[in-house]
């Protein structure tokens, strides 16, 4: 069961293979956030080719209402007014976010673009900062992050990354892997409250941890398959 162990995935163990496969360094977990965030991908000046792109695209650059601001950036989308202040040493910094539960989507691990100072941390106003890093990326095409390409490429509000390109393609949890065990008949679903059963069901859902080693590769699986069994005629013997 040790050697089968090693080859559990916790929900930091995929992200950590997202930022190795996609070539980004991830910043220190904030504790208490639902999100793990990337190092600065990409950063832009705000040049005065870009502030004129900016605000022909509609964002207007006000005097400053703090002496250590150097602009309060506005921009209306809908019935929404959205302001950011920059100080004079900022830039348009592009980071990404990532869930802390990124198996729960099924398509993939969800890369959620975040412009520094354009964002203060509600869904709301992240679409508009990625406007304006769009349009500040023309003037900076050359040596650009691959990620940083899909972005502007596919015109999307994220980024996905597929099971298939993390080679995780049939990922499951141990729960779910369980309930393909308990179709072997009406008495299985009962077992998992047994404390011999390894690695226990009841355990991988009850605990909420980041780190702890919960979700199996498909290669891993018949494995666990056959360990409970094995597990379940010792128990039958013993009656």
């Amino acid at each position: 069961m040790e050697k089968l162990e090693k080859s559990w995935l916790s929900e930091q163990d995929i992200i950590n293979r997202v930022a190795e496969v996609k070539g980004i360094k991830l910043s220190s977990p904030i504790e208490g956030s639902i999100y793990v965030y990337s190092g600065t991908i990409m950063s832009l000046p705000l040049t005065k080719k870009v502030i004129a792109d900016l605000e022909e695209a509609g964002f207007k650059f006000l005097p400053p209402e703090r002496e250590q601001d150097k602009y309060l950036i506005e921009f209306k989308l809908r019935e929404g007014r959205y302001c950011w202040r920059l100080k004079p040493e900022e830039q348009l910094e592009l980071t990404f976010n990532i869930f802390k539960h990124p198996a729960r989507n099924e398509d993939g691990v969800h890369l959620i673009p975040t412009i520094g100072n354009l964002n203060d941390g509600s869904t709301d106003d992240y679409i508009p900062g990625l406007k304006a890093f769009r349009i500040a990326f023309k003037n900076f095409k050359e040596n650009a992050h691959p990620l940083v390409r899909d972005l502007i490429k596919n015109n999307k509000n994220d980024l996905v990354v597929s099971w298939a390109e993390l080679n995780l393609e049939g990922l499951m949890s141990i729960s779910q892997l369980w309930s393909e065990f308990e179709k072997g008949g009406p008495s299985r679903k009962y077992l998992k409250r047994l404390p011999f059963i390894k690695p226990n069901p009841e355990l991988a859902c009850t605990l909420e941890t980041f780190k702890l080693p919960q979700f199996v590769p498909k290669k891993a699986q018949l494995e666990i398959l056959t360990a409970w069994e094995r597990q379940l005629s010792k128990f039958q013997s013993e009656l």
